[in-house]
């Protein structure tokens, strides 16, 4: 076996990360609709109790089963019950973003509901307020506290949202004043919801009462916020999630969209933050569209020339809320004909974004989908990229994160270098297995990866020279995993089929540097080894056959029933023989049955005599032997003698012959007869006529038959014939007669009387 070797970098690598949050698995919104998202899919829940217009929130456990949801007014339980003091909250069937559920860190069975008022109630103790769930009381199933509907910002429009905080476990909840056109901002931590809220951001100025609609949405990353203002228009803003400031407001009116008026209501980022989905409605007349955005140049020239429909206007579509998924999907309420769900399948293309569309079979979608909170998954999506130099052990290594860090720290595992360059080239002074780190610094944390890299010299291996057996495909596959393969044969697979001896060379071409490593095999295929044909066989009384397979074949092996033995076997035992013949690696086989057989065997046993008139049979059917021939040349198993003589028979098999001799004499003998004690004249062939049946010779017949009451009723002297059970033709009836026999014995002389009765049956 050749081998033309050239260097190669193996890479295998295995990414820890931590399971991601499941506290949103449970979606319930719209009237009495839902997904589960346990499932791949995910699944359409049933069962739900809310009846909402708008705005809902859910929540679940750490196993994404569900805990409670509201619709901002009344809360239920996982048993889709009324909430123990579960009613009259401040939310509203009409508010954008009536509730928002809140896990109070460290505390998993404190739970805050936010809720904001439609369109900006002027009641200044009816703005933003907050209630507290104990998941403790009522037997586990939670209840409101005594906090319910605390007030802590009045006069706030319905806009509602949240992201984590840098540090990854408290939480930015944000809503917009009315009176000031600013956001505000509460810190939720294990101390429960800061006193002091932020401040920030200058948002558009609010004139008719529809322009109150429209959702406020975070980033996954944390690091921008977007606002919808139904008629109006749309800002972006960037975020600092560790001081909870809105900056830099790029602000986007409805007239910047000439070709259909924007109207928007629903605003989603995909999942990684670089793109922004904004849902339009047409207020007075139907119709709508679906439009994205590029937001990785923040201007707002850059932004707008990065428009796109995704759906593009139609008078009799409606899209409303757009929420990004635990599955990093967006999900849809839009409308047709009737109010469903849709998701876009892949909103981090923006090339190809998918579609499609779930039918509930009860229930229905409205214009809301749940308030969840964004960013901070427990996921850790950074993802370690490495790539490799041919001929050299050398990586090129990279990393994408949704959540770029502020630096990073790399260590490479074989304790001579670490860098903080994000980028780079890295020498290895030896072929091994690296376990390489990456650290990433955020402002208020650090994530740390991990990934194995194998660090070998590519060698691409058919295996040795090899011997196949004639008629028996060989595959001969690399086992190295290549972007290209040529074969001598012509053949481009990764693997071929072959069946001809000679010489096989496959070179392989890996990775995106295109390199090359070369391996051959030569393959023999060997005829299989002739073998005698063996029949079915026997052995006689344990005495030994002979059998010999040898077709004169040099160097061949023999194996009877698994065991090494000559060509010839002498066989003493019954059963399925085996036997195997062995070449050069090659096999051939077969199989026949021995069964076990004697030397006939029978008698016909002493001289005998009969009686004249009497016969004999002899019979030897239940040897069952394949042939038998008696003294006159008969070959059937039993033969009847009514004669005196000698009587020979001759059996034979497959183990040989056997013979015997009877000696058979003739004698006068009593006779004897038999009467029947009933019989039944009806001329159906049985028993039709009564009369004695005799063994022996007798002379003076007579047979008479009585009545009851001594009338003769029939005679004769004819032993062969027999009464008919009539009276001149008439049949008599049924009944007991009385019979008398008279006869002369042959032997004795003497006649004999006989008298009894039969019964005559109809």
């Amino acid at each position: 076996m050749k081998k033309y070797l050239l260097f190669f970098l193996f890479l295998s690598f295995f990414q820890y990360s931590f399971s991601q949050q499941k506290q949103w698995y449970q979606w319930y919104y719209g009237k009495g609709v839902g997904l589960d998202f346990r499932t791949i899919g995910p699944t359409m829940i049933t069962g739900s109790a809310l009846n909402q217009m708008e705005g809902s929130a859910s929540v679940a456990d750490e196993n994404g089963a569900l805990l409670f949801y509201t619709d901002g007014v009344t809360v239920y339980n996982k048993l889709h019950q009324v909430m123990v003091n579960g009613t009259n909250l401040r939310g509203n069937i009409s508010s954008t973003q009536s509730a928002l559920i809140v896990p109070k860190p460290g505390d998993k069975n404190i739970y805050y509901i936010f809720t904001v008022p439609w369109r900006g109630d002027t009641d200044p103790l009816n703005g933003l307020m907050y209630s507290e769930v104990d998941m403790r009381l009522d037997g586990g199933n939670g209840a409101i506290t005594a906090l319910k509907n605390i007030a802590i910002a009045g006069s706030c429009y319905e806009k509602l949202g949240a992201v984590k905080h840098c540090n990854n476990r408290d939480v930015w909840v944000t809503s917009y004043i009315r009176t000031s056109n600013t956001f505000i901002s509460y810190l939720v931590t294990p101390s429960g919801i800061s006193a002091v809220p932020v401040i920030s951001g200058s948002g558009m100025r609010i004139v008719p009462a529809d322009q109150t609609e429209g959702y406020l949405r975070y980033s996954s990353n944390g690091r921008k916020m977007a606002v919808a203002f139904y008629e109006l228009g749309f800002q972006i803003f960037d975020f600092n999630n560790q001081t909870g400031e809105l900056t830099n407001p790029i602000s986007f009116n409805s007239w910047d969209f000439p070709a259909n008026y924007l109207s928007p209501y629903g605003i989603e980022f995909s999942y990684n933050s670089q793109n922004l989905y904004i849902s339009s409605t047409n207020s007075w007349g139907g119709g709508g569209e679906l439009l994205s955005m590029d937001l990785s140049s923040f201007t707002k020239n850059d932004i707008l020339a990065s428009v796109r429909q995704v759906l593009p206007w139609d008078d009799f579509r409606e899209v409303f809320s757009l929420a990004l998924g635990p599955d990093k999907r967006i999900y849809m309420a839009e409308k047709i004909t009737s109010t469903y769900t849709s998701v876009l399948t892949d909103p981090d293309n923006r090339d190809r974004p998918g579609y499609s569309v779930y039918n509930f079979r009860s229930g229905n979608t409205t214009l809301g989908l749940p308030n969840i909170i964004a960013g901070g998954n427990d996921e850790n999506d950074a993802v370690i990229n490495t790539d490799y130099v041919c001929n050299e052990l050398r990586t090129i290594y990279s990393f994408n994160s949704v959540n770029p860090p502020d630096s990073v720290h790399w260590h490479f595992g074989d304790g001579t270098d670490t860098t903080r360059i994000p980028n780079g080239i890295h020498d290895f002074a030896a072929e091994g297995n690296y376990n390489i780190s990456l650290i990433l610094y955020y402002p208020c944390h650090t994530d740390t990866i991990w990934q194995d890299l194998d660090m070998r010299i590519p060698v691409v291996n058919l295996g040795n020279d090899t011997a196949v057996c004639i008629g028996k495909p060989l595959t001969l596959k690399s086992d190295l995993a290549g972007t290209a393969y040529a074969w001598n044969t012509g053949n481009t697979t990764p693997e071929i089929n072959v069946t001809q001896s000679g010489t096989y060379s496959v070179e392989v071409t890996y990775g995106v540097n295109n390199c090359k490593t070369q391996d051959e095999i030569y393959v023999d295929f060997r005829p299989y080894p002739e073998l005698k044909a063996l029949r079915d066989t026997f052995i006689c009384d344990n005495i030994p056959v002979q059998l010999d397979v040898d077709i004169q074949q040099p160097g061949a092996l023999y194996y009877w029933q698994q065991v090494q033995q000559g060509p010839a076997i002498s066989i003493t035992q019954p059963g399925t023989w085996h036997v195997r013949i062995s070449l050069n690696g090659c096999d051939t086989a077969t199989s026949f049955n021995v069964v076990q057989d004697a030397l006939p065997r029978f008698e016909l046993g002493p001289p005998v005599q009969i009686c004249y008139n009497d016969k004999l049979v002899l019979d030897q059917s239940q040897y069952n032997y394949p042939r038998y021939t008696w003294q006159d040349g008969s070959h059937a198993a039993s033969i009847t003698v009514r004669q005196g003589g000698k009587y020979y028979l001759e059996t034979a098999n497959r183990c040989g012959t056997y013979s015997d001799t009877l000696i058979v004499m003739q004698k006068d003998c009593e006779p004897e007869f038999v009467f029947p004690t009933a019989f039944s004249p009806n001329k159906d062939g049985v028993n039709d006529l009564l009369r004695p049946v005799f063994r022996g010779n007798i002379t003076d017949y007579l047979l008479q038959v009585y009545s009851r009451w001594g009338n003769l009723l029939y005679q004769s002297n004819n032993p062969h014939q027999g009464w008919d059970g009539r009276q001149n033709g008439t049949l008599l009836p049924q009944g007991s007669y009385i019979w008398h026999l008279q006869y002369r014995s042959l032997t004795t002389k003497e006649i004999k009387h006989n008298t009894g009765s039969v019964v005559l049956i109809n």
